[in-house]
């Protein structure tokens, strides 16, 4: 597959290689649209325009909030559904006996890390609400993996 400056590059002979037809073809050319060296002109120079300002894609992030509706818990397990791996499990983490959600959060937060990272995944806990954890997906799988179920937890 030609990359985007392989087709500029492809485009620019094109354009010179339809005007010199059309310039030797005289009067009647060789059945060669007259104005295809101007429509090649214009489609590359768009072309070159959209790469040279390409616009930074959005990140994709999912929140995993813990509060007091968990109840009864053994276990708090954290999945991605990603459009490239399939279903990836984070890892889980276990109870240890406190119903603080900013601590269930930190221990699953810390549980979880070291897999997502390895998947190119970030896991984090926003200071401002540190019973949440945010997950990011990695760059590029943003528009493919918002939507849906991608992000589920499953508590034991």
């Amino acid at each position: 597959m030609n990359t985007i400056e392989d087709i500029i590059k492809i485009a620019k002979i094109s354009q010179y290689l339809s005007q010199n037809d059309i310039e030797n073809k005289g009067l009647y050319g060789g059945g060669t649209d007259f104005l295809l060296p101007r429509k090649l002109y214009n489609i590359r120079k768009s072309v070159e325009w959209a790469n040279n300002n390409k616009i930074q894609e959005v990140d994709a992030i999912g929140y995993i909030k813990i509060d007091s509706s968990t109840g009864s818990w053994t276990s708090i397990e954290i999945f991605v559904n990603d459009p490239i791996l399939g279903v990836i499990s984070f890892g889980e983490s276990y109870y240890l006996g406190s119903d603080d959600p900013a601590v269930i959060a930190n221990t699953l937060l810390y549980d979880c890390i070291a897999i997502a990272t390895a998947y190119g995944y970030t896991l984090e806990n926003p200071l401002a609400t540190p019973d949440t954890i945010k997950i990011t997906a990695p760059a590029g799988r943003g528009a493919e993996i918002n939507g849906g179920n991608n992000l589920y937890v499953e508590i034991l």
